[in-house]
C-alpha cells in the first residue's frame, strides 16, 4: 500500500484569537524597592547626607557617635561653616545592596578573655569554617565561651557574663575578650568589652539548651521588619543626631539677648540699629547713626529730668530707706555701750568711793592726833595721800598686793 503525503485542505485553517492589548498604564517593570527609593532621595541631597545614607546602606547598623561627628564635620565644610575642603560624594548606585548583607560572615577565633567567669588566661579557640566541637568536663569553662558569643550577638537568651566570684570585686572587673571574624575575604578582630549587640556579631545566631524552652515550648512573638525598610529609621536617627549636634553648637555660640534695646523707643532709627547689632553689623552705618549736637543737648536735658523723676520712684525711695537703715544701724552699734550702762550700779560705786575717802581721812587724822607736825610735813603728807591712793588703785587692777 502506498501512501501519499497529506495535501493541504482547501478549508481555511482557523487562527487563534489575538491577545488583548495591555492598557497603556500597565508596565512589565517591577515596582521600585524601598532601598532604591532611599537611594533616589539621597542622590538629590547634599554630599554629607549622601555619604551618611551610603554608609547606612553599607553597614546596615546604627551610626556610632564618632561617625556622627564625621558627618557633622562634612556638613560644616560643605556649608563653608568650617575651614577645610570637602569632597564631592558620587551618586549612590541603584544596585547597592550593602556589603554587610552580601558578604559572608564567618567566626574565626576567640581569645584574650578577661574576667569571664573563671576561664583561664591565655586560652584560644580557633573556629573551623564548617564545624567546631568543644568538649570537656563539667565546670571546665565551655559555657563561659558561649556566654561571650551570646552577649555579643544579643540573642534572646543571653545571660550576664560575670567575673570570677573568687576574685576581689572591683570596678575594673569588666568582662573582655578578643573575637576574630572574617567578612567576605577580609579578616579582622574586635575587642569586646561586655557590649550587647556588637556589630557584626548580630548576624550570628546561638542555639543552646537554655533557648530550647524559649523557642520550642513557649509562645514567642516575632517582629519582622524587611531589611530595606529598616534602613529608613537608621538614616532618620543619624540625620537627627547631626541636627541635634548642630543645634547644640548654634545655641552655644549664639550671644545673649541684646540688653540695650530696652533703653530705646521702639520704632526709632536708633532702636533699629541697636536691635540689629551683631557680628555682621556695618560699623560705618553705626557711626552715621550718631546723635547730632542738638540731639545730644536734648539728651542731656532729658537725662536731668529723668534723674529728677527717679527720686520719686519706688526704687529710689527704697535706696534712700536702705541708706538710712545702714546709718541707724551704725549709730546703734556706737551707742550700744551707753545703753548697757547701769546707772544704779554706778551710783552705788560712787557712794562707796566717797565713804572710803572719808574713812581714810578720818583714820589719818586719828593716827597723828596729839602730835606736833609742822606745816611743811603736813603739806607733804597731804600730797602723799593722793599718790598712795593712785598706787593702791593701780596695784588692785594689776592683781598686786596692797601694803
Amino acid at each position: 500500500m502506498s501512501t501519499k503525503p497529506p495535501t493541504p485542505s482547501s478549508a481555511p485553517i482557523p487562527t487563534p484569537p489575538a491577545a488583548p492589548k495591555l492598557a497603556a498604564s500597565t508596565s512589565a517593570t517591577a515596582p521600585p524597592s524601598a532601598q532604591s527609593l532611599l537611594i533616589e532621595w539621597a542622590n538629590q541631597q547634599d554630599n554629607w547626607v549622601r555619604a551618611l545614607v551610603s554608609e547606612v546602606i553599607t553597614t546596615r547598623q546604627e551610626l556610632p557617635d564618632p561617625r556622627i561627628g564625621h558627618f557633622y564635620d562634612l556638613l560644616l565644610k560643605e556649608k563653608e561653616l568650617a575651614a577645610g575642603a570637602w569632597a564631592t560624594v558620587p551618586p549612590i548606585l541603584g544596585g547597592v545592596t550593602g556589603r554587610a548583607a552580601a558578604e559572608v560572615f564567618t567566626l574565626t577565633g576567640l581569645d584574650a578573655t578577661e574576667n569571664v567567669n573563671a576561664l583561664a588566661a591565655g586560652q584560644k579557640i580557633n573556629f573551623n569554617p564548617r564545624m567546631t566541637i568543644i568538649f570537656g568536663e563539667n565546670a571546665s569553662g565551655k559555657t563561659g565561651y558561649v556566654r561571650v558569643l551570646k552577649r555579643a550577638a544579643a540573642v534572646r537568651t543571653a545571660e550576664a557574663v560575670l567575673p570570677n566570684v573568687n576574685a576581689p570585686a572591683t570596678s575594673a572587673n569588666t568582662p573582655k575578650a578578643k573575637i576574630a571574624y572574617k567578612m567576605g575575604a577580609q579578616e579582622t578582630s574586635v575587642n569586646w568589652a561586655n557590649e550587647a549587640g556588637l556589630h557584626p556579631f548580630t548576624r550570628m545566631d546561638v542555639f543552646d539548651s537554655s533557648c530550647t524552652l524559649l523557642h520550642l515550648d513557649e509562645d514567642l512573638t516575632y517582629i519582622y521588619t524587611p531589611g530595606e525598610l529598616s534602613l529608613f529609621p537608621l538614616v532618620q536617627r543619624g540625620l537627627e543626631k547631626v541636627k541635634a549636634k548642630l543645634e547644640a553648637e548654634t545655641k552655644q555660640r549664639t550671644p545673649a539677648s541684646n540688653t540695650f534695646v530696652r533703653e530705646f523707643e521702639r520704632g526709632t532709627r536708633v532702636y533699629t540699629k541697636v536691635e540689629s547689632l551683631g557680628a555682621a553689623t556695618n560699623i560705618e552705618e553705626v557711626r552715621k547713626a550718631q546723635l547730632s549736637d542738638q540731639e545730644q543737648q536734648q539728651t542731656a536735658t532729658l537725662t536731668e529730668e529723668i534723674e529728677a523723676l527717679r527720686s520719686d520712684t519706688p526704687e529710689a525711695q527704697a535706696k534712700i530707706a536702705q541708706s538710712e537703715q545702714q546709718f541707724l544701724q551704725a549709730n546703734s552699734r556706737t551707742l550700744q555701750p551707753f545703753a548697757e550702762f547701769n546707772l544704779d550700779k554706778y551710783e552705788e560705786t560712787r557712794t562707796a568711793l566717797v565713804r572710803a575717802r572719808r574713812e581714810y581721812d578720818r583714820a589719818t587724822r586719828d593716827a597723828f592726833a596729839g602730835l606736833e607736825i609742822s606745816r611743811r610735813v603736813a603739806a607733804g603728807m597731804a600730797r602723799v595721800r593722793p599718790v598712795r591712793r593712785d598706787a593702791i588703785r593701780i596695784n588692785s587692777k594689776a592683781g598686786l598686793p596692797v601694803r
